[in-house]
C-alpha cells in the first residue's frame, strides 16, 4: 500500500515532512517505510518527476516502479505538495507505476482566509511578489481554484481512495501529527521513539513589518522587472534568502520583527469564509468522507492596509540605519542601488 501526501500548500506540509523524516526509524518499526528515494525532507524530486522530464530526476518513475513490484506487501509513505500540481497523465502515469499496490491520498485543506495571508506572505519574502496585499488578494486565484487539483486525484484513484481533512477543524497538542498518524493506520501515542525536536514549531511567520520591508526592499532592488514574474526565476535570485535573514535579524534586533496586524478587511474575510464553504461543498462531491470545517472566526476590521509607510518613522529610520551598516549587502548589491533601497523604506 502507498499513502502519498499531496499537500495542499501552507496546510503544514512543512512541519509534517520533517515530522516523518525525523522519525522515519520509528515510523518504519510500526510498518510505514518514509521512503528514501526521491527525497530529502520531502519527495520533490519523486513528484517532480511525474510532472516534467529533467535528466536528473527522469529515472525516479522506474525506480518507484521498482520499488514496489519488489514489495508488494509493505506499506510505504510519501510526500510532497509538488504532487497538487500533477496533470491528469501524469497522477494516470503514477497510477500504473504503483499497481498492483492500494493506493491512498491524504490532503490536507485550510480556510481560504488564513491560507491567503500565508501565501502572501510567503510569495512576498520569495521575491516573487512586490504587489501591496488588495492588488495580491484580487489578481492571485490560486486559493479558489486549488481543489481542482484533488478532483484529478479522484477520478484516477477513485474517491474512496482520497482522505481529505480540514487543518482549522483539529485542535489540542501535536493535533496535526496526530490526524496524519490515524490517516495511514498509526496512533501518534503509541509509537515509541518520537523525536520530541520533529514536534517543535516550524515555519514560525514573522510579523507584518519585516514582510511589508522586504517587499519594499525587493520592489527597490529590481526595478523595471515584471511585477511577479517568473516563479523559478524569483526563486533563483541570490538576494532573496540574504536579503530576507538580515531584515529579519535587524528587525529582532529592534524589537518589531514580531508585531502583528490585520491583513484582511472583514469583507475580504467573510467572502473568503463563503468561498471556503462552496468549494468544500463541491469537494464533498469526489471524496466518500465529508469533510468537516471549523469554526468560523469573526473577522476584525482592518485598521490599515499594511505596508512600510505605516511603520513608524523611528523605527523605519532606525532599519534602514543598520541596513546600510550591513556590508555583504552593500557589496552585492553596489552603493547607488542599496542606498536607493535603503531609502525607500526611511522616506
Amino acid at each position: 500500500m502507498f499513502f502519498i501526501h499531496i499537500g495542499q500548500r501552507k496546510t503544514g506540509t512543512t512541519s509534517l515532512q520533517q515530522f516523518f523524516a525525523m522519525n522515519a526509524a520509528a515510523l518504519e518499526a510500526e510498518g510505514i517505510c518514509y521512503t528514501e528515494l526521491g527525497r530529502n525532507e520531502s519527495h520533490r524530486a519523486l513528484a517532480q518527476s511525474f510532472i516534467e522530464s529533467r535528466p536528473e530526476i527522469a529515472d525516479l518513475p522506474a525506480r518507484i516502479q521498482e520499488l514496489a513490484r519488489e514489495n508488494p506487501d509493505k506499506r510505504f509513505l510519501i510526500s510532497s505538495e509538488i504532487f497538487e500540481r500533477t496533470p491528469p497523465e501524469g497522477i494516470e502515469h503514477l497510477a500504473k507505476v504503483l499497481a498492483p499496490h492500494e493506493v491512498r491520498i491524504l490532503v490536507y485543506v485550510r480556510n481560504f482566509a488564513d491560507q491567503k495571508v500565508s501565501f502572501y506572505n510567503q510569495r512576498t519574502k520569495s521575491g516573487a511578489n512586490v504587489l501591496d496585499f488588495d492588488t495580491f488578494f484580487e489578481r492571485e486565484k490560486f486559493v479558489r481554484n486549488g481543489y481542482e487539483n484533488i478532483e484529478r486525484w479522484s477520478r484516477v484513484f477513485g474517491k474512496e481512495s482520497v482522505r481529505v481533512a480540514a487543518l482549522d477543524a483539529l485542535s489540542g497538542d501535536n493535533a496535526l501529527f496526530k490526524d496524519a498518524l490515524s490517516m495511514i493506520g498509526l496512533s501518534f501515542d503509541h509509537i515509541r521513539g518520537i523525536n520530541p525536536e520533529s514536534v517543535a514549531p516550524r515555519n514560525i511567520s514573522y510579523g507584518w513589518k519585516v514582510t511589508e520591508i522586504y517587499r519594499a526592499l525587493s520592489a527597490a532592488l529590481r526595478p523595471g522587472q515584471p511585477v511577479g514574474g517568473d516563479r523559478r526565476t524569483t526563486k533563483r535570485r541570490p538576494h532573496k534568502r540574504v536579503l530576507l535573514a538580515a531584515c529579519e535579524r535587524i528587525a529582532s534586533e529592534l524589537g518589531f520583527a514580531r508585531d502583528k496586524t490585520a491583513y484582511l478587511t472583514r469583507t475580504q474575510a467573510d467572502r473568503l469564509w463563503s468561498d471556503y464553504l462552496d468549494a468544500i461543498e463541491r469537494l464533498n462531491d469526489f471524496v466518500c468522507t465529508p469533510v468537516e470545517v471549523g469554526e468560523k472566526r469573526e473577522a476584525e476590521e482592518r485598521p490599515f492596509l499594511p505596508s512600510v509607510d505605516h511603520i513608524p518613522q523611528q523605527e523605519r529610520t532606525e532599519f534602514a540605519a543598520a541596513f546600510v551598516a550591513t556590508e555583504d549587502l552593500r557589496r552585492r548589491y553596489g552603493d547607488q542601488m542599496f542606498l536607493c533601497a535603503a531609502s525607500a523604506i526611511s522616506v
